[in-house]
């Protein structure tokens, strides 16, 4: 069945049009690939630090910061407040840890608080080399 496709498609298509059709697949495998300049790596959401660096290896960086009431975060870290609200008295005082690995062409970081104990992802935030926050 295959080779009378492969026939078919032979005498339909000329070498010149074989080649674009090849070239476009090739260009539409390679796009598919590519990131958005900024996204969320939701799959890590709720998966603890050891899950996460199993996964992605050990962090370029690692740092803990402490919410205030009232201070708004830097842009890149603006998603947290979907669950810890400046204006909400429960934020003051909550720790977030940041692990960031720095890639060929982009960043990826992930932003955690504490769960029953265990470091547990939030929010996370993958950014090609350029954007600036």
């Amino acid at each position: 069945m295959f080779g009378e496709l492969g026939n078919l498609s032979g005498r339909l298509l000329s070498s010149d049009h074989k080649m674009r059709f090849i070239l476009a697949a090739v260009v539409s495998l390679l796009l598919a690939g590519c990131h958005k300049d900024v996204e969320e790596l939701t799959q890590f959401h709720g998966m603890t630090e050891a899950a996460v660096i199993a996964e992605q290896g050990a962090p370029g960086s690692s740092n803990v910061m402490t919410l205030k009431r009232g201070v708004e975060l830097p842009e890149l870290y603006v998603e947290i407040h979907n669950t810890y609200h400046p204006d909400d008295p429960a934020t003051d005082g909550v720790k977030i840890k940041e692990l960031r690995w720095d890639r060929a062409g982009f960043t990826e970081a992930v932003f955690m608080h504490e769960v029953g104990g265990s470091w547990v992802v939030l929010e996370s935030c993958r950014w090609k080399d350029g954007v600036a926050f």
